[in-house]
């Protein structure tokens, strides 16, 4: 009998081995986001870029840079439904949704148009073309006008076309480098543009075409960005040195300065309940608390993967809010997008 039970019981640890490593990291039950599901993606190769949620139903459309490819998720589900391929796609950076259109528009590096779709039937509308590297895009629903950030680190801009008719709107604003992340102010005229390859903030009024430009001290090559408009604050992402910086929304003045992800590509503030949430390809998401609008600290440093860096939050899970992880597939496993809840 000693003879059969020790090899039973190292096969029957290899197996548990084996499973574990298909396993989601282990959720603590007091952190501020809990991972509830994992979508997996198979075939789906290269770094994801920018993504999308479609709020009423469910969907999630991801952007996949290195796979050129937009791929359709059934949160509800749990699975993939469909993934557009278009011959345009030309490594693909961003998917923006358009609810009252049910439309995604799609913004391309390789040759800046910005391809628009059915968002039921994944057919091709339209496209609008930049001059080059399409990259992030912001929906204003107010004006039903989509803003682009595309150029290169000499002529970048942020140009604008009306979401009913796909027809350019002319006065690009014009801000010197390549646009990296940038928020439209809902309450107001303002646009805030990091600016990474310069360390530069650029603010920009719609109403005037003013531009004005912050130069960030502390740290720069600044790539995510978030805003809490309730207390005038911008939140940026710098890389190098890695640091959260927190800034007035008004004057461009430094409040804080907290140690920070190295390799991040997005950033969401949760104003229910004053979290900051910044996925990192380091594989980890840093959460950090606003006590009040000049002190903040970070709470949790969450393991994810290496190299998921971007994320989209959105959405309504029962009382939770949600944040969703694009995970780029690795030498052991596919790629796949994991879904958090916030806790509070």
């Amino acid at each position: 009998m000693k003879r059969t039970r020790v090899p039973f019981l190292i096969a029957l640890l290899a197996f548990a081995v084996g499973v574990g490593a298909q396993e989601a990291p282990s959720n603590d039950e007091f952190a501020p986001l809990v991972l509830v599901r994992i979508i997996p993606m198979p075939g789906v190769e290269g770094r994801f870029d920018h993504m999308a949620v479609d709020n009423r139903s469910g969907r999630i459309f991801a952007a996949v840079y290195g796979n050129d490819s937009v791929e359709v998720l059934d949160v509800p589900r749990g699975r993939r439904i469909h993934s557009i391929k278009d011959p345009g796609f030309g490594k693909p950076q961003m998917v923006v949704y358009i609810p009252d259109l049910d439309r995604i528009v799609v913004s391309n590096e390789a040759d800046g148009s910005c391809k628009i779709f059915d968002a039921d039937t994944y057919k091709l509308i339209d496209s609008v073309k930049y001059s080059e590297d399409a990259d992030q895009l912001r929906y204003d629903p107010t004006s039903k006008r989509v803003y682009v950030g595309y150029g290169d680190d000499a002529e970048g801009a942020i140009g604008v076309f009306d979401a009913t008719t796909n027809k350019r709107i002319q006065g690009d604003f014009v801000v010197g480098a390549h646009p990296e992340s940038f928020q439209l102010e809902e309450k107001g005229p303002k646009i805030f543009v990091n600016l990474a390859s310069i360390n530069q903030v650029a603010v920009i009024d719609r109403n005037t075409h003013k531009v004005e430009k912050w130069k960030l001290e502390e740290a720069g090559t600044n790539f995510p960005m978030a805003l809490d408009e309730t207390h005038r604050r911008l939140f940026v992402g710098a890389r190098r040195p890695a640091r959260l910086l927190v800034l007035d929304m008004d004057t461009g003045k430094q409040i804080a300065s907290l140690a920070g992800a190295a390799d991040t590509d997005d950033m969401w503030y949760d104003a229910d309940r004053k979290r900051i949430y910044v996925p990192s390809g380091e594989g980890f998401i840093f959460v950090y608390q606003q006590i009040d609008p000049d002190r903040y600290e970070r709470i949790a440093k969450i393991p994810t993967a290496i190299g998921a860096r971007t994320s989209a939050y959105y959405g309504q899970v029962g009382k939770h809010n949600s944040l969703y992880l694009a995970v780029p597939a690795r030498a052991d496993r596919g790629a796949e997008l994991w879904a958090y809840e916030t806790r509070d």
